[in-house]
């Protein structure tokens, strides 16, 4: 009966190994997916901005040219 006690606990360690094993995954998985998100994000956020920039540097030279009326819409 000892045996059997033993062996159970065995497994029963077993199941926690693997749980926390899985645990680690799915936390790393985790980071990884924020982290590329973050990314994303960023690079759109500075594609965004540069966007803006250059309508901003054709307005100033429209402007500085003396140029009427100033072509000002977007071009997205």
């Amino acid at each position: 009966m000892a045996k059997t006690q033993q062996r159970l606990r065995l497994q029963k360690r077993d199941w926690v190994i693997v749980l926390l094993f899985i645990m680690i995954l799915l936390t790393n998985w985790t980071w990884y997916q924020y982290t590329k998100t973050q990314d994303t994000t960023n690079k759109n956020d500075v594609s965004s901005w540069l966007q803006h920039q250059v309508e901003i540097n054709k307005l100033k030279a429209c402007i500085d040219s003396g140029i009427k009326p100033c072509n000002i819409t977007p071009n997205y």
